[in-house]
């Protein structure tokens, strides 16, 4: 069956929620210092020499939870170089640039103006938009927005991309969208900054594999840092990011409806929300407030009785919500089968049969 045609933001711009002076004056107030994403960072490298340490050390049979544990840290970092790419990492736009760039980005095999571009010039301003939002124009092709029978797409979306079904589409899409810069890109971006990205993400990987070589550990490189990459973090990635707009984008309008904070348990806050990584809706409502304080952004907001109706709705990606709400892909699979009993509904008796 063919995608559902509802797009409610083709070719247009969604309507900005409005809050009240008092909100809107605390939410001001929350900006970025120069150490609080500095001692994130540590945490993160932190937690992925514990497991490498922990795998060496004490069992190689540990080793498949270190690459679940490290590529949620590596989940963790794009946060960080989120933050960078919308300069609210560090409140010195020098050390901003530094540390999400050679701590975050390089790493992550992405260059900066490459995710400043498709993040904050194109998502943001476009979100929702099937023909200008990157975001959204990759879940679509992935056929996420696809109509079909129930355990098929259940199998497409949920279960082949657990198994690494979805790896080369989203490896895919971070090559398109976080290294590489369209010609439309490059004329909306500091020319100089790109030029020094490009080869700075060079020297970057030639001092690290080179220092790896001349340590005889290009072996714990690739283990403990490329592995749990093309592995878990790409899974991770997927789910996370089709939790942040999916399926609202199809039919909302608003922007406190088209993205979500999620509510996941335990499990799912340590895989799936490092680094605050689950209060979305709060970083599309304030991309000016680093991470670390958009669950105080939340608590702010959480004042408006509009918006604190809307936040009892939300569950986890893929646990219920503290009081019963559905989560992410169970509206996701309700969606599907909504649509894909109608569609059948319209066709003639014998075709459905």
């Amino acid at each position: 069956m063919e995608i559902c045609e509802a797009w409610q933001l083709r070719g247009k711009r969604f309507r900005t929620s409005r809050f009240s002076r008092d909100i809107t004056r605390e939410l001001s107030e929350l900006k970025p210092d120069n150490i609080t994403g500095a001692l994130y960072i540590v945490k993160d490298y932190l937690v992925i020499l514990a497991c490498a340490y922990a795998t060496i050390r004490i069992s190689w049979w540990l080793y498949p939870i270190a690459a679940l544990i490290i590529g949620a840290q590596q989940r963790g970092l794009t946060t960080i170089a989120h933050d960078a790419a919308h300069r609210t990492l560090a409140k010195n736009s020098r050390w901003n640039y530094f540390l999400g760039i050679v701590f975050a980005a390089y790493p992550l095999l992405q260059r900066h103006w490459a995710y400043r571009y498709s993040h904050v010039h194109l998502h943001h301003p476009h979100l929702g938009d099937p023909e200008k939002d990157p975001d959204l124009k990759f879940f679509i092709s992935s056929g996420v927005y696809d109509v079909r029978h129930p355990r098929e797409y259940a199998f497409s979306v949920v279960w082949k991309a657990m198994l690494g079904g979805a790896t080369l589409r989203y490896l895919k899409y971070l090559w398109n969208n976080r290294f590489l810069i369209s010609r439309e890109g490059r004329k909306d971006i500091d020319r100089l900054g790109s030029a020094i990205d490009t080869y700075g993400f060079a020297v970057f990987w030639l001092i690290v594999v080179l220092g790896f070589v001349q340590a005889k550990s290009l072996d714990m490189l690739v283990l403990f840092w490329l592995v749990p990459y093309l592995t878990t973090f790409q899974a991770l990635g997927w789910f996370i990011e089709l939790a942040e707009h999916s399926p609202m984008c199809e039919t909302e309008t608003d922007d406190v409806y088209l993205t979500r904070n999620r509510k996941g348990n335990l499990i799912e806050r340590l895989l799936f929300g490092a680094n605050l990584d689950e209060y979305h809706l709060e970083h599309h409502l304030s991309p000016g407030v680093p991470f670390w304080h958009l669950k105080r952004a939340q608590k702010i907001r959480l004042r408006d009785p509009q918006y604190a109706e809307i936040a009892d709705s939300w569950g986890g990606l893929f646990a219920r919500g503290p009081k019963g709400q559905p989560s992410v892909i169970s509206q996701l699979l309700e969606r599907n089968r909504r649509l894909y009993e109608a569609q059948l509904e319209r066709l003639p008796g014998e075709e459905r049969a």
